[in-house]
């Protein structure tokens, strides 16, 4: 009986034997087809490898029952790796020593199941077939076959911050990213639905390799586009104007637009970008000038960021889709440093200005500062006198913080206490949803209650003229000739004020 099994255990050896197909070269960054095509049977490849090299093998069933069973051995045999994983199965590894990377290929499950299958392998640290790519740039509709990744390779610095962003273009495929370093030790990565993304401060200098790929099962074939930025030193960067409306487009799938803006430590930087054709939903992102992720605001139509920051130098701003990453469309991009706003209007108390909001996410900067004693509470009124746009006004003190805004369908009134002497910066533009356009007049005036407490704080009125501040708001009439009445006080008022 034993003699019996020790044949049949011989005759199924020399069967595994018999097949184990000839070694077939592959090189980084190649994919090939398969097929396990009878039980028992092995599939064996070679890739050259140097010392130290980390290679990515990935072998991916496009059809069949097979489950992919993998082994990698290294060139001095003393590690072997040996993976199964349906419908994919996914490694990596480090040589030791120069020469001949084996790679086998068989069923995992029993031994005796068939099917194709994909077999791609990269050396991480000095990829084949791959693309280079720069900061700031967005390469459209890369190819992603089942089991492979598409390889790009990219220079940095120790402490870049380097942002990596994958969407789906075509097909069905989940993006999957992968950051390698220079040595090719995997230092991050990320998968989603329709857009991937990865940002990282790096460690080392040199050139790194970016993998994308499948992410779902690495089945799912369709091309990928990939934006990628070092936001410490940006590549491909406007400059910001404040005060002003740039405009640009997101054209692609993955695109992100690139601004710098320079600030002082304790500025508030404002911005606001809206959609002005297409599908696109606004997104804005702000990082410091280390690179360091700040803050991000999104909208459909329409969305804001406003930050204190604090330090100075030149801050990034990235603006994009927030939908998904595949929407696409016309931008209007407005920012201002609302500490020291630029590009601004003076207001004059009593002045009347007529300017427009031309454009969606257009917004006008007007400054005004408060006389040295008297009245605290100011009026601001925006009144649209063409065109859809629904009047917005906002107050921001010497600071940048928000001291009042006002909304309307036709006329908006603000009204605010202010303080003597300082300085304040206003913004007007579309209440609505930001995209309005239209005409509109700009007027501030005090409020006549505090103009009447100011003289009365002068010594020219009684205490008892200025106690029912309702009634004086209302009073509009000319003054009475016969007797010193309400009517009286705010005519000496208006007039004290030049009004």
């Amino acid at each position: 009986m034993f003699r019996a099994l020790a044949k049949i255990v011989t005759v199924l050896a020399l069967i595994g034997a018999w097949n184990v197909h000839a070694q077939t070269r592959i090189d980084a960054g190649d994919v090939l087809s398969g097929a396990i095509s009878s039980p028992l049977q092995t599939n064996a490849y070679t890739l050259s490898a140097q010392a130290g090299d980390v290679i990515t093998v990935r072998v991916c069933r496009t059809s069949g029952e097979m489950w992919p069973r993998l082994v990698v051995r290294d060139p001095a045999s003393t590690t072997a790796y040996d993976v199964t994983q349906i419908p994919t199965v996914d490694l990596q590894c480090t040589t030791p020593i120069s020469g001949l990377i084996r790679i086998n290929v068989s069923d995992g499950f029993s031994g005796t199941a068939t099917g194709e299958y994909a077999i791609y392998a990269q050396v991480n640290n000095r990829p084949g077939k791959s693309t280079a790519i720069s900061a700031g740039q967005t390469l459209a509709a890369q190819a992603i076959a089942p089991g492979a990744f598409a390889a790009f390779s990219i220079p940095a610095q120790a402490g870049d911050v380097l942002v990596c962003r994958a969407t789906q273009s075509t097909g069905n495929v989940w993006p999957l990213i992968r950051l390698h370093d220079p040595t090719g030790c995997l230092v991050d990565s990320a998968s989603g639905t329709v857009t991937a993304e990865v940002s990282r401060t790096l460690s080392n200098t040199g050139m790194y390799t970016v993998l994308v790929g499948d992410g779902f099962n690495g089945t799912f074939p369709g091309t990928v586009s990939l934006f990628v930025q070092q936001t410490n030193r940006p590549g491909a960067v406007s400059a910001a104007a404040p005060g002003l409306t740039g405009f640009g487009s997101i054209d692609g799938p993955a695109v992100m637009r690139t601004f710098s803006i320079e600030a002082e430590r304790g500025e508030v930087i404002f911005a606001r970008m809206a959609r002005s054709s297409g599908n696109v939903w606004p997104l804005i992102r702000l990082y410091d000038p280390n690179g360091v992720f700040l803050q991000q605001e999104g909208s459909s139509l329409t969305t804001e960021l406003t930050r204190a920051v604090g330090t100075t130098g030149s801050y990034t701003l990235l603006v994009g889709d927030a939908f998904n990453g595949t929407y696409t469309g016309q931008y209007n991009l407005f920012t201002q440093t609302l500490t020291h706003p630029a590009n601004a209007g003076e207001l004059g108390v009593g002045a009347r200005i007529s300017d427009n909001i031309g454009a969606p996410g257009v917004m006008r900067t007007y400054t005004l500062t408060m006389p040295p004693s008297g009245p605290t509470t100011l009026a601001l009124r925006m009144t649209r006198t063409g065109g859809s746009l629904w009047p917005m006004i906002r107050l921001y003190d010497a600071y940048g913080n928000k001291w009042a805004e006002a909304i309307s369908t036709n006329s908006a009134m603000l009204t605010a206490v202010a303080q003597p002497s300082r300085a304040y910066t206003v913004l007007v533009g579309d209440g609505f949803n930001g995209t309005c356009t239209g005409d509109y007049d700009l007027t501030w005036n005090f409020t006549v209650p505090d103009i009447v407490i100011a003289l009365r704080a002068a010594g020219g009125l009684s205490k008892t003229t200025t106690d029912d501040l309702t009634r004086l708001n209302r009073v509009t009439d000319a003054p009475s000739t016969s007797r010193i009445d309400y009517q009286d006080v705010v005519f000496l008022a208006r007039a004290a004020w030049g009004l």
